[in-house]
């Protein structure tokens, strides 16, 4: 039953990409033969049929799992694959992006401006966010966190912080770091010294001479 199962889906699957091959070939030609049409109204007739293919990618992937779009966009060659990450609504996205392979999630995010980063991670609470923290640049890490509200954001920090490939990231993500063997009074100088903290700033990072997080230290133990 399990075989016949995977079967099915893989028939399935295999069906849905090809569906997306032929939007793609169909939308390639033409486009060709407005390249080759008379110049009269050609931005528009192409800006119209550009509307018209990515309406039809979209209801196609409107009704279907994640899954199964992470699976079509890993076995496009890459400019194809840019073709159909367009055209999939910004509520699927992150999503999609939790689904695909390491290496073509980071085709996909270096695409992608800042803003449309932020508006992805508004639609993940901060276990997936967690999940995705590794991939994304710096400064759109840095806006996610700004952007989430105080539970939210350290609900994120503290998965992160027990994530052994995230530790690395703190101080990119403007984290502070303080080391275990630091008395309150030489943190309190070390603060003070630092001058003007990052505005989400509400505890600091207890790491080893490993640079291990071994805890957190909420900002009002200091006060």
């Amino acid at each position: 039953m399990e075989t016949t199962d995977k079967l099915h889906t893989a028939q399935f699957l295999q069906h849905q990409l090809q569906e997306v091959l032929t939007l793609l070939a169909k939308q390639s030609l033409e486009k060709s033969l407005v390249d080759r049409g008379p110049a009269t109204k050609h931005e528009l007739i192409e800006a119209v049929l550009h509307k018209q293919h990515q309406t039809r990618l979209q209801e196609k992937f409107s009704v279907l799992h994640p899954a199964d779009i992470a699976f079509i966009l890993e076995s496009l060659p890459l400019a194809e694959r840019k073709t159909v990450w367009d055209a999939i609504k910004s509520d699927l996205d992150g999503q999609v992006l939790l689904e695909v392979s390491d290496a073509v999630r980071q085709t996909l995010i270096s695409d992608m401006a800042e803003e449309e980063l932020a508006s992805v991670a508004s639609n993940l609470d901060a276990d997936e966010l967690a999940d995705l923290a590794a991939d994304l640049p710096k400064r759109a890490m840095l806006k996610i966190l700004r952007s989430l509200n105080s539970t939210e954001r350290t609900h994120l920090t503290a998965i992160l912080s027990y994530q052994d490939d995230q530790v690395g990231a703190f101080m990119d993500f403007g984290m502070i770091t303080i080391r275990d063997d630091m008395s309150l009074a030489a943190i309190s100088a070390y603060i003070r010294k630092m001058g003007k903290l990052p505005s989400h700033t509400d505890k600091l990072f207890v790491v080893n001479q490993d640079n291990e997080v071994k805890g957190i230290l909420p900002l009002q133990r200091l006060l």
